[in-house]
This record gives structure tokens, C-alpha cells and sequence, in this order.
């Protein structure tokens, strides 16, 4: 944990900076208006995500400290792409922040095994990086791609080792989601074109073993 006299070093630094900021912007030295109030909530949220890694850093059982202080950080750094980059901002921005919110939980997950539900948010919000920054691909299917990052979540989840073995339940979630993927990815006319002969198909199997055992 950071001693009183590093937050006081900290903050005062911050309000420094903030002060030199506005005064270029009054000097008409830096653009005005709007970005100082992006550089502004850009150092806030940094700050506020240090006290939250500060408490994870003096003491890691406190674990749940990661997940307000690196979205907050990711934030912060939101702010300052939009900022400084705008055109990286308008593209990956998006990714970048979801990118940061699933490290949260990975961390979360890494700094205490048992906390394997981590890994289900985390897969969800990779899985979304991975949609916003193929999005501009032709021809992505991203609904299929949503029930695969769901698949291989759920499958890491079965082979991670946990307490008192691996989990089997994850691979049914697993097997459900690879499925409806393969069935989304079909088109609505192929889809019907396979599942109304295998349903009569089916029926009749069912007929021909019932009649066959009595």
C-alpha cells in the first residue's frame, strides 16, 4: 500500500499537470474546450484506477481490486486515444476498452485459481474484441463467431484444473453453443433443407426400434 505522503506526491502532480494544460489552452498553445476535459477525466480515471491497483498491489488476496482499477486505467487511456490519436480511436477504441475489461478478469483469475467464473466474463469480452476489430472484414458471419469464442470459453473452463478435479459441466454449455454456431452459420433455407429429413428420419427410427422391442 502506498504511504499518505505517495498520494499527496500523486495528486499534487496531477492538479500540476491539469493547471499547465489549462494555462496552454488559454494561451491558445493546445486546442481548447473539449480536449481539456478529455485530458481532464483521462488523468481523473488514471488516478482513480491507481488506488484501486494500489490496494491489489499491498495486499493480492484483495483480488477484486483489479477489476475497477484496470478498466479505469483502460479508460483513462480511452480518453487520451481519443485525444491524441482520433483516427485510432475511431477504429480500435472500442476493442481496446473490452480488451481492457476482459484483462481485468483474467487477472482476477490468475491471482486466485479458485475464481475460475473469471475465465466466462473474460472469454465473453475477447470474444467482442475479436468481433469489433474483424468487423470491417467482408463477409464475417458474426454470429457464428459470438457462439464460437463461447465454445472454446467453456471448453478452457473443462480442461483447467480446479479443486477436487476438472469441471465436466462446462462441456455441455460447450457442445449446446457449437451446435446453434454451425446452425446460425447456415443460411435459413439450407438449414431446412437438412433438419426436416433428419427429424422424419428420426420419427421413424423411434417407430421401427419401439415396434422392434415389443
Amino acid at each position: 500500500m502506498f504511504r499518505r505522503s505517495s498520494w499527496r506526491l500523486i495528486l499534487g502532480s496531477a492538479l500540476l499537470v491539469l493547471g499547465a494544460i489549462g494555462l496552454l489552452q488559454a494561451l491558445n498553445i493546445l486546442p481548447a474546450y473539449g480536449s481539456f476535459y478529455a485530458i481532464l477525466f483521462g488523468i481523473l480515471f488514471a488516478v482513480a484506477g491507481f488506488v484501486f491497483l494500489s490496494i491489489l498491489f499491498g495486499d493480492q488476496s484483495q483480488w477484486w481490486a483489479a477489476i475497477p482499477g484496470i478498466i479505469l486505467v483502460g479508460l483513462s487511456g480511452l480518453l487520451w486515444m481519443g485525444y491524441l490519436a482520433p483516427a485510432l480511436f475511431t477504429r480500435y477504441g472500442g476493442a481496446f476498452f473490452l480488451a481492457c475489461i476482459g484483462l481485468s478478469f483474467v487477472v482476477v483469475y490468475l491471482l486466485d485459481r479458485r475464481n475460475w467464473w473469471a475465465i466466462i466474463p473474460a472469454g465473453v469480452m475477447f470474444t467482442l474484441v475479436a468481433i469489433t476489430a474483424l468487423q470491417n472484414i467482408s463477409g464475417l458471419e458474426s454470429g457464428g463467431l459470438i457462439f464460437l469464442g463461447l465454445v472454446l470459453t467453456f471448453a478452457l473452463l473443462g480442461i483447467i484444473p480446479v479443486e477436487g478435479g476438472r469441471m465436466r459441466w462446462p462441456w455441455y454449455p460447450a457442445v449446446i453453443l457449437l451446435v446453434m454456431g454451425i446452425i446460425i452459420s447456415f443460411s435459413i433455407g439450407s438449414i431446412l433443407n437438412f433438419i426436416l429429413p433428419l427429424i422424419l428420419i428420426l420419427i421413424g427410427l423411434m417407430m421401427v426400434v419401439r415396434t422392434l422391442r415389443s
